[in-house]
């Protein structure tokens, strides 16, 4: 178990303070210092202080894609115990060495972190090490920058061509102390490389730059140490990080960079080697649990498995548990450290979601180790068809060909029959052509679309796509390539799409940390408005995520992207199909797709059977005479579907005579029309009704459609008599249409 060694205080900067450089500070989030006091645990087990070493961490918002600063508040020299004079040991470290407090009530470092990162959803707060790929871990950051104020850091600087250390002054800082060039000359040596210098400058680009000392070159099986030395310097990276040879080992923690989804909570041994040979005693750590293997690797999600777990390292009293992304944590129960190396235990399975679930055994000292998709929960029989999408090479340039593979997989119980891969291919790609060694259908250029013969369980194939990178990208160029399978049938779609980075660029620390590639957040959706339709017709909205600005959408439908570089924030359907439409939308910028919004659903459901169309009248003004009808200008036409029987009628939906028809492409009706009731002195304005397709509950008038009308204008002056040809002004009051002509429309 881990013993505590040194006291770290984190002071947590309220809303409205500033921090050293002047930067105002924020409300601190829960989680963040939950986090943050989790890596301040970790180095009070590792180092030895009898001084308290107080942190003044700052919550800002700071430029766009900084995850943060920090460092030491001051360095000392020349005092009591000092390990060696006329040198500059950050303040913890003077501190811890010369028994007191040297600089009284001040911190001895400063810390700042981005707020931005919380806000677009990109900080992972956890402590169990299961950092999700879209993430940058919290604690990881946290424990390299305070490894930076104990002093894995040094003076050494290239500016105007030229190599200095010391910070304007004549004395190095400690770690300086032990760095060489490759032929073991002592950088801080000023006969072979003045202070300043053009030769001193070339040595720190040189990338051969080393650290040597005893304990770090122990920890690194009797090596030196290389130090990261590019060309051309990189501020805040070069010289005071591991060279990228530590990636990918127990060592990573203090390179200068650290990726999405990279987990680092134990500085590691070279690290603690430098911090031993600049100064700080150290305590040797616990080791962490190993989870190596599990067994039964699967069960399934009706009831309860016992399970034996074979590992090293466990400890009395350790805990296990099941986890998975989006999902409750499954305890283990009856739990038992049979020995160092196994441990049993119960899992109650009941109704949880099938697919991989990874193993997690910690012990007492909170140290964990974690067997990733080590176990796996099954379900009835269905199938589960999952994608994997990789670019086959590196270093690109513009105008190289380059090769996408798409593995696809059934690796459930039961066929997979309607198996639709989708391949979002960007436009940064050219001239693409693809094979398979599957029966697939032909796709289409930009969003390729197959629909993939039945897949058996255990079958798997592979699509690969061929193209060529547009010559006209710049040579920083960053691309991001999504491909996804479907199946109705499929009950764990978490596995239903991959994506490939070409071009990625690393976030770099301490300094200037940026997130990459800056792609747009996931759009919010709103609901899809009218829900139900009933006419077929709705209206998809959404608003931006948080983030890079898109410059385009695309819009998925049941699985489907249908629109592609869609530059609005709505879209309306129209003449759709009865059925249920899912969609879901993403934004794009020059980078490529961010992640896809929550899913809404529309359900259109238009009323069977015969419904009436539109209709009008021919002209807007017809003349009635007590003798006669103007037939050739009056005539009301209608355009219907499925309705054998019509109904019309005058306004206020008073019938005519012989006003119910059957409609054959005309109709002929006699009706009396008063004036009076209808017209207005000379001129009235009269409306026609018509409706169809038969009658419903509640008396003749009422119909199963709305009624459809049209205004006509009734004259009843300047009408011209056949017998005398001249205008006069009739006094009767009823007027009589003999015909009404419906041609079909």
């Amino acid at each position: 178990m881990r013993i505590q060694s040194a006291t770290i205080t984190v002071n947590y900067l309220p809303n409205g303070s500033t921090d050293a450089f002047g930067t105002p500070c924020l409300t601190w989030p829960t989680q963040a210092q939950t986090a943050f006091s989790y890596a301040a645990d970790i180095w009070e087990t590792l180092i030895n202080s009898s001084v308290t070493i107080v942190i003044n961490a700052c919550w800002a918002d700071l430029e766009s894609g900084v995850l943060g600063y920090g460092g030491a508040d001051n360095y000392y020299r020349n005092f009591t115990n000092a390990p060696q004079t006329d040198t500059w040991y950050p303040v913890a470290l003077a501190n811890a060495l010369s028994g007191s407090d040297l600089n009284g009530s001040d911190a001895e470092m400063h810390l700042a972190y981005n707020k931005d990162f919380q806000d677009s959803n990109q900080w992972y707060f956890g402590t169990d090490g299961n950092t999700p790929g879209t993430q940058n871990d919290f604690s990881s950051v946290v424990l390299h920058e305070i490894a930076h104020g104990l002093g894995f850091s040094g003076s050494m600087n290239v500016s105007d061509d030229k190599g200095s250390w010391g910070g304007g002054t004549d004395y190095p800082i400690s770690y300086d102390r032990f760095t060489e060039d490759g032929s073991g000359n002592a950088l801080i040596n000023a006969a072979i490389y003045p202070n300043p210098s053009l030769a001193l400058a070339n040595a720190l680009t040189s990338g051969n730059v080393w650290f040597d000392g005893p304990n770090a070159n122990a920890a690194n099986g009797g090596g030196r140490v290389q130090l990261y030395s590019p060309s051309p310097w990189e501020s805040g990276s070069s010289y005071s990080h591991l060279d990228e040879v530590f990636n990918g080992t127990e060592n990573a923690l203090m390179t200068y960079s650290l990726a999405k989804g990279e987990s680092n909570h134990n500085p590691g041994p070279v690290a603690m080697g430098v911090l031993e040979n600049v100064g700080w005693t150290t305590e040797e750590p616990t080791p962490p649990p190993s989870v190596t293997s599990i067994t039964p690797a699967s069960g399934p999600n009706t009831g309860s498995v016992s399970v034996s777990i074979a590992g090293t390292d466990f400890q009395n009293g350790a805990t296990v548990k099941l986890t998975k992304t989006g999902e409750t944590d499954i305890q283990g129960t009856s739990v038992v450290v049979v020995s160092a190396t196994q441990i049993t235990c119960d899992f109650n399975l009941t109704g949880a979601a099938t697919g991989a679930w990874n193993v997690v055994v910690t012990n007492p000292d909170d140290q964990s180790d974690t067997l990733t998709n080590g176990f796996t929960v099954t379900a009835p029989p269905a199938p589960d068809v999952s994608i994997q999408k990789n670019v086959i090479g590196d270093n690109f340039a513009p105008g190289d060909r380059i090769t996408f593979t798409l593995a696809i997989a059934n690796s459930g119980n039961l066929a997979a029959s309607q198996v639709v891969v989708t391949d979002d291919l960007p436009a940064e790609v050219l001239t693409s052509t693809y094979a398979s060694d599957l029966s697939i259908t032909s796709g289409t250029l930009l969003s390729y679309t197959w629909n993939v013969e039945e897949l058996s369980p255990g079958e798997s194939g592979v699509i690969t796509i061929y193209g060529w990178i547009s010559p006209s990208l710049e040579s920083d160029f960053s691309f991001v390539n999504r491909a996804f399978i479907y199946d109705p049938n499929d009950l764990t779609p978490t596995n239903n799409k991959s994506s490939v980075l070409v071009g990625e660029v690393s976030v770099y620390l301490p300094v200037v940390s940026r997130n990459w590639p800056p792609i747009p957040m996931a759009p919010t959706l709103n609901n899809i408005t009218p829900n139900p339709s009933t006419d077929g017709s709705y209206t998809l909205s959404w608003s931006a995520g948080s983030g890079p600005t898109p410059t385009s959408y695309d819009i998925e439908e049941n699985g489907t992207v249908i629109f592609t570089a869609y530059a609005n924030t709505s879209r309306s359907f129209s003449n759709r199909s009865n059925g249920t439409y899912t969609y879901r939308v993403r934004g794009r910028n020059s980078y490529g797709a961010g992640p896809w919004s929550s899913q809404k659903q529309v359900v259109v459901q238009i009323a069977t059977g015969p419904t009436p169309g539109f209709w009008k009248s021919t002209y807007e003004e017809f003349y009635v005479t007590t003798d006669r009808a103007y037939v050739d200008d009056f005539a009301v036409y209608v355009s219907v579907s499925n309705c054998g029987i019509y109904k019309i009628t005058h306004q206020p939906q008073e019938p005519i005579s012989n006003n119910q028809f059957s409609f054959s492409g005309s109709f002929y009706a006699s009706g009396t029309f008063n004036t009076s009731t209808n017209a207005s002195g000379q001129d009235g304005l009269s409306n026609f009704y018509i409706s169809g397709c038969g009658y419903v509950s509640g008396g003749p008038w009422e119909w199963n459609a709305t009624w459809q009308h049209s205004a006509l204008v009734l004259r009843t002056a300047e009408v011209t008599m056949a017998d005398t040809g001249s205008p006069v002004a009739e006094t009767s009051d009823s007027y009589t249409v003999t015909r009404v002509v419906l041609p079909r429309k």
